[in-house]
């Protein structure tokens, strides 16, 4: 199916809507475009070929260090999901491994079975040339209020997030590295 598709070139969203119709289903291929504001009519192009990878993850040496003592007893899970906009709007499709482009935005969502009250701290960390270029190598620890937490694609490359879940001051889960990829 790449061939196929990369053989189109570049296309208007009606091609491209009667090309994936019968791959994805017309229902899907419909929603898709209404929830970016487009109709069938919309003369905008496709690109033929969109950039698949992201910079590998850079080195971390801005990354803190938690500041709990570690006392791990309870399983902490995230999942992420993609959205256009930040803290609006339908969700456009589920956090997997594959690379999201720039400026979509994400929620994040940590489950356990830790019974309230506790804290969740989100470490949110960026690497990568771009970030590094605009001073913004996070590494830190965020407080989120309830168990989610919003971010935006805003530097290419291979960045993470990771939940604490802290209760007495003790951290008693977490969730590991959530990967990131970013593509420029």
């Amino acid at each position: 199916m790449q061939k196929d598709v990369e053989a189109l070139g570049p296309m208007k969203v009606t091609n491209a809507g009667s090309f994936l119709g019968p791959i994805l289903g017309q229902r899907a291929v419909n929603t898709a475009a209404k929830a970016l504001g487009l109709s069938a009519n919309t003369d905008v192009y496709l690109p033929s070929r969109v950039a698949k990878s992201a910079p590998s993850l850079a080195p971390t040496p801005h990354v803190q260090h938690p500041q709990w003592r570690e006392h791990l007893t309870d399983k902490v899970h995230v999942r992420g999901a993609v959205y256009l906009s930040n803290r609006k709007g339908k969700k456009l499709w589920d956090l997997t491994s594959r690379t999201l482009p720039k400026n979509v935005a994400l929620k994040f969502t940590v489950t356990t079975q830790v019974k309230a009250p506790y804290e969740v701290h989100w470490q949110v960390v960026n690497s990568g040339a771009e970030a590094a270029a605009e001073n913004d190598l996070r590494g830190g620890f965020y407080p989120d209020p309830g168990t989610s937490h919003w971010e935006t694609t805003k530097y290419a490359g291979t960045h993470w997030i990771e939940a604490f879940v802290v209760k007495d001051n003790i951290c008693i889960g977490r969730s590991g590295k959530v990967l990131i990829r970013i593509r420029g």
